[in-house]
């Protein structure tokens, strides 16, 4: 394998996800930007200490399409790389790219502190896209943050309470003011020591609240990360070449995209959410034969198999698919 292969693994990859986004047939489209660990357990080329994850491996960018859980990028990285290392060029294509196959696209990326650098959001704001990002806190927000919560006689101490604040914010690596919301979280007995949480957006115009809803909804791409990596093998590095296992994290991506389609255009609607290994116990790893005579070919199943109906629905709705 080379390099050209692996683009052109990548690219098969992403045509699935095209192609899923092409059914749903929608104007709005969520980039959850995230990065993840693939762990090393030998001498594996370019296998590194990964401080944040307290081991060696990989640290890999990977980004989904929030809404259906479609994967539209992952790219293989050493270990020494930071979560948002090279984020801002792999962003700036996938906003070009979604923005010529569709009208006025309503695009929104999440990230969460890692991703937290003025080159995406300049990007964003360049492309006409929202944000909503998490930022590390540091003395400068903290310091303000601390000014704006607010305790009254009615307070109840025994509860845990929660405000919201919003203001605008320049960073000095910042060229200009942005939006920051606030949260503000008491936990109960703790009297006036509040934990804060901070996001960077360009909504000016929503208020706080709303706007860490929309960021709180991005957790759904841990079990995105998870079933990529535990149901599609994404973090097995057993080979010594880095080469390979890019290919091999390049082949997980399009396997997973595979799935995520089928799931989507060929099953019932209450089957949708169904993990891969559940899959693979219902419709893949079951006793049958296939045979071949007349120009036809036959799959006889057992008649005891109690997924029969589901398997032959969802082969029915394959191969009525016209894509």
């Amino acid at each position: 394998m080379t390099e050209e292969n692996v683009n052109q693994l990548l690219q098969v990859a992403k045509k699935l996800g095209d192609l899923g986004m092409d059914q749903q047939n929608s104007q709005q489209l969520v980039l959850d930007l995230d990065s993840t660990c693939c762990p090393t357990y030998g001498k594996q080329e370019a296998g590194e200490y990964i401080y944040h994850y307290g081991l060696n491996g990989y640290h890999p960018f990977v980004a989904f399409e929030g809404l259906t859980g479609l994967a539209l990028d992952v790219r293989h990285r050493h270990g020494k790389s930071y979560t948002s290392t090279h984020a801002e060029d792999y962003l700036v294509e996938m906003l070009a790219h979604y923005q010529q196959r569709s009208s006025d696209p309503t695009m929104l990326v999440r990230g969460d502190s890692g991703f937290a650098k003025p080159e995406i959001y300049q990007q964003c704001e360049c492309r006409g896209a929202h944000y909503v990002i998490k930022l590390k806190n540091n003395a400068r927000l903290m310091h303000h943050a601390q000014h704006l919560v607010q305790y009254t006689n009615g307070t109840d101490y025994t509860k845990t309470e929660h405000q919201y604040f919003k203001m605008a914010y320049q960073a000095d690596s910042w060229d200009q003011s942005r939006t920051v919301a606030i949260k503000a979280t008491r936990k109960a007995e703790t009297l006036l020591f509040s934990e804060f949480q901070f996001v960077v957006t360009d909504f000016a115009h929503l208020s706080p609240q709303t706007i860490f809803q929309l960021y709180q909804k991005r957790g759904n791409m841990e079990n995105f990360i998870k079933e990529m990596k535990t149901g599609f093998f994404a973090d097995k590095t057993d080979s010594p070449s880095f080469l390979a296992n890019k290919v091999r994290l390049a082949l997980s991506f399009i396997a997973y995209n595979i799935i995520h389609l089928m799931k989507q255009l060929a099953f019932p609607q209450e089957k949708k959410t169904t993990m891969i290994d559940t899959i693979r116990f219902q419709l893949f790893h079951i006793a049958g034969k296939v045979t071949e005579h007349a120009r036809q070919v036959q799959i006889h199943l057992s008649s005891t198999n109690v997924y029969n109906t589901l398997f032959w629905e969802v082969l029915t709705r394959i191969q009525r698919l016209n894509l």
